[in-house]
Order: structure tokens, then C-alpha cells, then sequence
């Protein structure tokens, strides 16, 4: 029987292009907020191996790679063995729920909103300028994921995504675009990089 997830679980997450594995802490949603809609959300560590072996003891030492993201189809992927829990916990006593993203571009290209609780009845106007370094409230599948967390890790390294990413595919090339509209997580100030600016 596979082990359990559970809220401050680590998982070991398989990256594209023999690139690696990245690593997360698993925050089970609904531990904070029980009528969350979305109760799978992971914080990835910046951190990668190129191979399985790693220093779990070591990762609370490790800043985060990208903000906070809520992941569509996690049961099923770590069933599969793609994704791994491993045998480590870090507790996520006092974890505050960051501010989320919100376009409603069906209104109009410059309806964008930020949400507290991850509850979008509880979404407040704002500007794209103050919410791009934010995660949208929305959950990305597993196969994306993967995908962004592959791409941070390379412009981080200062290499050229192109080298091993298809840029006319459409999911690649829409991925890539979302890195590079998003500001590095970890160069952010610790204290506001989970809120909309000047919250």
C-alpha cells in the first residue's frame, strides 16, 4: 500500500527533459479552510537533484522557486509513481493562505482581482501590476506543472529554455509565457510576496 498524503508531506516531483527532480511541501487546504474548492496546493522548494538521492533535513533551509499553486489531478499522478511522497514532513503550523489572482477576462481585459481565503466570492479589484507575481485561484494539471517548475529551474541557471523545450508547441510555448510574466518568487521581499502590492 502507497504511502498516505497528508497536509506537510514532501513530494518528489519528476521533472521533463532529464532534467531532474524538484521538490514540495504539500499543504492540504482544507486543514485552514474546509469548504476550500480546491484543497491540493504545493509549495515548491528551490531545490533540484538530478538524480532521486536528496537531503530532506536540508530543505526547510531552501527558499521557495514559484508562488504557492493549486494542482489539478494529484491523487492519480502520485498513484502512477510520477509524483512521490517520500518519507519526510514539514509542519505548516501558521501557514497563512496567500492572496490569489483572478482575471475575468470575459468582463474585460483589465478586470483583474485579488482573492483572499482562495474564496473568489471574496475577490477585491486591483490591477494586473499588483497581482502578476501571484498564483491565479485556479488549479494547474499535473503535466504543466511539471513544465513551469522545468523552465524557473533553467532561467534560474541562466540556460536557454529553447535548448530543451519545443516553443511552437501550445503548451510549452503558453507555459513559457507565463514564466516569463511572472517575477522570480524567491527574488521577492519575504514579507509581501504572498500579497497583492501595497495590500
Amino acid at each position: 500500500m502507497g504511502k498516505r498524503l497528508k497536509d506537510g508531506a514532501i513530494l518528489q516531483i519528476l521533472l521533463p527533459k532529464n532534467l531532474g527532480f524538484g521538490y514540495a511541501r504539500y499543504v492540504d487546504l482544507t486543514k485552514v479552510v474546509p469548504s476550500s474548492s480546491f484543497p491540493d496546493l504545493i509549495r515548491v522548494f528551490n531545490y533540484r537533484t538530478e538524480t532521486e538521492e536528496c537531503n530532506l533535513e536540508e530543505l526547510e533551509n531552501y527558499d521557495y522557486l514559484i508562488a504557492p499553486l493549486f494542482v489539478s489531478g494529484l491523487p492519480p499522478t502520485i498513484r502512477k509513481g510520477i509524483w512521490k511522497i517520500l518519507d519526510y514532513e514539514l509542519s505548516n503550523e501558521g501557514f497563512i493562505i496567500p492572496h490569489f489572482s483572478r482575471h475575468e477576462d470575459w468582463v474585460s481585459e483589465d478586470s483583474w482581482y485579488y482573492c483572499i481565503d482562495a474564496d473568489s466570492s471574496k475577490k477585491v479589484e486591483t490591477t494586473l501590476e499588483k497581482v502578476k507575481h501571484l498564483s491565479p485561484l485556479a488549479a494547474d494539471g499535473t503535466g504543466i506543472i511539471e513544465i513551469e517548475i522545468a523552465m524557473t529551474f533553467l532561467i534560474r541557471d541562466g540556460e536557454k529554455v529553447e535548448d530543451y523545450f519545443d516553443l511552437e508547441e501550445y503548451f510549452e510555448t503558453s507555459t513559457y509565457e507565463k514564466v516569463q510574466a511572472t517575477p522570480p518568487y524567491y527574488s521577492l521581499p519575504k514579507e509581501t510576496r504572498d500579497k497583492v502590492l501595497d495590500s
